[in-house]
């Protein structure tokens, strides 16, 4: 079962501290659930890039900003998203980029590392002031060069939300600041087919391993019942509480990611979003109750009616002697 994810990835501001050249520069983003071997060639990322935030306000500013020569955008090929293209040209200088793109992620929910990571490539293509002098025409995308490489390591993705505030410098030889704000939250579940694994208990006198293909997710969470020699695997009492468990561990991710946005959503009505709960029939106990422990019966007592008739069976028992 893999998590679904909405992450947002937003560049605000760069600032050259000490680039070691002039020219045209660019930020791309790729998302990972875990750092590649060969990070001098990046492999496609797992996170699809599928919108751009404000690109209206975007071309306006482009428009307006001679600094701005590529709008921001998304690769599909590489899964990447690509900030604008700007030119640097000296020391200290600022570019507000306000780049942001929305990822879809996916991410096993068994995963055991708590961490998934963005990797930020520093981009560059030869434009020196004698060249933009000349109004010589600018190098076309595909013939930038990767310059610089820096790794953010986005954590708590098993809360199932979160936020986080990026200041992000890279090497010696590009010394610059990029401000970078990730948000993600978890919005569904997804079953894909998986191989796992599956060994006998310990005592159970049985050491033979199998490898079992999970093509639904009843195979995931009944796996024994793949393998023929187990039999009947299950009880009906163990197949409820695996259901109820996995099911409420679901739930209750969702319900908390949800009721994450009243809490980050500055200016928005707090009545838009009303928080959810777990429903209460979902928390209802694994077991069956136990039986009350029989006590002893308390003497009834008498009606009135049963007192009469007893009072006249013993008259007239004593008018007979």
């Amino acid at each position: 079962m893999n998590g679904i994810f909405e992450v947002v990835v937003h560049f605000s501001k760069f600032k050259n501290i000490d680039l070691f050249r002039q020219g045209l520069y660019c930020i791309r983003a790729t998302l990972y659930s875990e750092k590649p071997e060969d990070e001098k060639r990046l492999p496609v990322g797992e996170g699809m890039p599928y919108y751009l935030l404000n690109e209206k306000k975007v071309h306006e500013r482009i428009s307006q900003n001679k600094k701005i020569v590529y709008a921001s955008k998304i690769s599909d090929s590489h899964r990447a998203f690509y900030s604008k293209t700007f030119r640097v040209q000296y020391v200290d200088q600022e570019v507000d980029l306000e780049d942001a793109c929305l990822f879809r992620f996916e991410r096993n929910a068994k995963a055991r590392s708590d961490n998934c990571y963005l990797a930020l490539e520093l981009l560059f293509a030869e434009y020196n002031s004698t060249d933009y002098a000349m109004r010589k025409e600018y190098p076309s995308q595909e013939d930038f060069e990767m310059v610089s490489l820096k790794w953010l390591t986005i954590n708590k993705f098993k809360a199932g939300h979160g936020s986080g505030f990026y200041p992000s410098t890279f090497d010696d030889s590009h010394f610059c600041l990029l401000d970078v704000m990730i948000h993600f939250m978890l919005i569904d579940y997804q079953f894909r087919q998986t191989t796992l694994t599956w060994r006998p208990p310990p005592g159970s006198g049985k050491t033979q391993v199998y490898e079992l293909t999970c093509k639904t997710f009843e195979h995931s969470l009944f796996p024994k019942n793949l393998i023929k020699a187990t039999g009947n695997a299950y009880s009906e009492r163990e197949v409820r509480s695996i259901a109820d468990k996995h099911h409420l561990n679901y739930i209750t991710r969702l319900i908390s990611a949800y009721n994450s946005l009243g809490r980050v959503a500055d200016g928005l009505d707090p009545s838009a979003i009303s928080p959810l709960e777990v429903p209460k029939q979902m928390l209802r106990e694994k077991t069956p109750p136990t039986p009350p422990s029989p006590k002893t019966q308390a003497p009834t007592t008498p009606s009135k009616e049963n007192e009469e008739g007893a009072r006249t069976d013993g008259a007239q028992s004593q008018a007979k002697a």
